[in-house]
Formats: C-alpha cells, sequence, structure tokens
C-alpha cells in the first residue's frame, strides 16, 4: 500500500511538471529593441537635418517656393476633379484620422484591449503635441499665394497631417501583421502605408497649406515618435507578461 501510495504520488507529481504554460510569441519589436531604436535615431537626425536647413535657408529648400508655386498654379487652373481628389486626402490626414481614432477608441475600451489603446493614445495623442510644439519651435511660415485656395494660422514645419497619419497608418499596419498570413497580404500593407502617407501629404501641398520640407519633416518625426512609442509601450507591455520580454522562461503550474 506504501508502495503505491508513493507511486501515485510520483505520476502526480510529473503531471503537475508537465504542464507548462508557453508564453505569447513577442513581436519583433521586444525581441529586436534596437531596431526601433534605430529607426527612432534615424528619424531624430533627418528631422533636425531639415529643422536646420529651414532655420539658416540651407540650400535643401531651394525647391519648397518654386515647387509650391507650380502646385498651387495647377491648383487653380487645372482639373476641379484632380483638386477634389486632394481635397479628400488633404481631409483625411485630420478630420478622417480624428475620426478613425474616435472609432478605435470607442471599440478598444469596450474590448479592454489595453495594450492597443495605449498605443494609440501616447502614439496619435503624442504625435499631436509632439508636431505642435516643434511647429512653435522652428516658425516657420506656410506658402503665401495672392489668391490662396485656403488660408491657416499658425506655422507650417511639420506638416501636422502628415505626422499623424504615418504614426497612426503605421500603428495600424504593425497590430494587422500578425493576421496578415499571406505574404501577398502583407506586401499590400507595406506599399498602402507609403501611398496613402504620400498621397496625404501631396494634398497638403496642392492645396497650398505646406511645402515639401513640411511634408519630409512630418514623416521624419512622425516615424522618430512612432518607433519611439512602439518599443516603449510593448516592451512595457510584455515584460509584465509570462516569461518577461523574452519569453524564453516558461511558467509552471
Amino acid at each position: 500500500m506504501e508502495i503505491e501510495k508513493d507511486l501515485s504520488s510520483a505520476i502526480k507529481g510529473l503531471n503537475r511538471q508537465a504542464v507548462v504554460v508557453m508564453p505569447q510569441q513577442r513581436p519583433l519589436i521586444v525581441r529586436r529593441p534596437w531596431i526601433g531604436i534605430i529607426v527612432m535615431l534615424v528619424g531624430i537626425l533627418l528631422f533636425s537635418l531639415l529643422a536646420n536647413q529651414v532655420l539658416t535657408k540651407g540650400p535643401l529648400i531651394g525647391l519648397d517656393q518654386p515647387l509650391a508655386q507650380s502646385l498651387h498654379n495647377q491648383a487653380r487652373h487645372g482639373s476641379w476633379v484632380i483638386l477634389g481628389i486632394m481635397w479628400f486626402f488633404s481631409a483625411t490626414g485630420m478630420e478622417g484620422i480624428m475620426m478613425f481614432l474616435l472609432v478605435l477608441s470607442v471599440i478598444w475600451i469596450w474590448q479592454r484591449r489595453w495594450r492597443e489603446l495605449t498605443l494609440l493614445i501616447y502614439g496619435v495623442g503624442g504625435g499631436e503635441m509632439l508636431y505642435q510644439t516643434l511647429g512653435h519651435i522652428v516658425n516657420r511660415h506656410r506658402p503665401v499665394f495672392p489668391d490662396p485656395l485656403e488660408t491657416l494660422p499658425g506655422p507650417g514645419f511639420p506638416s501636422g497631417h502628415t505626422t499623424t497619419s504615418i504614426i497612426l497608418f503605421g500603428l495600424m499596419l504593425y497590430l494587422l501583421w500578425p493576421r496578415l498570413h499571406s505574404w501577398p497580404a502583407r506586401l499590400l500593407g507595406l506599399v498602402l502605408v507609403p501611398v496613402v502617407v504620400g498621397l496625404i501629404g501631396f494634398g497638403r501641398m496642392y492645396i497650398g497649406d505646406h511645402f515639401l520640407t513640411d511634408i519630409l519633416a512630418g514623416v521624419f518625426a512622425g516615424t522618430a515618435w512612432g518607433a519611439a512609442v512602439l518599443t516603449g509601450v510593448e516592451l512595457a507591455y510584455w515584460s509584465h507578461q509570462p516569461g518577461g520580454r523574452t519569453g524564453q522562461e516558461p511558467t509552471r503550474t
């Protein structure tokens, strides 16, 4: 009887040890956070280069005024269809993003998806504050025309539409990436994000609200901020999951 009890206890002990809860697969940004850091630093470097050119009136901004004037002439005397399309993408970069942001926030609060909601708030909300702060620091005027299509107050460097759009659409691609199981779907996502952001930026230039370097600065600032938020939030979130940030240590029950 004692032997049977010992064998039974040993088997139960083996069974308990065999039940292993494996942690979820960590995203690449968590396993290789240096990638996010490098992207952030490159974005900061490129933005700083453009900001220096604007402040010192360097040669890199030489194309801004001629291109702005050319696009303005095209918008004034060209096709109304093209102008309407450009107005649509221009509005998508702010009003559309704000609507999308509101809808996503309500859905994720309802589903209690706090990780995604945190990325959204710090990413897009922080990006909004970032570009306004940078704009007042650099304090660059917007394009000026005798017959403007639109007149906006405030500085134009960097473009806020471009900054927030690259953060939001980049974030959405990042969150959807694990659910895109085929390479054609992933390739489509990799193409769509820069195309949509590019159309938003070009729309802002076409209707005369920004120079080319304003748009590029928005891309660099948004990329840097998005990479910083994504890396920081993901490291903080996954460090509290079973297995920690590496996911190599299983939790035994």
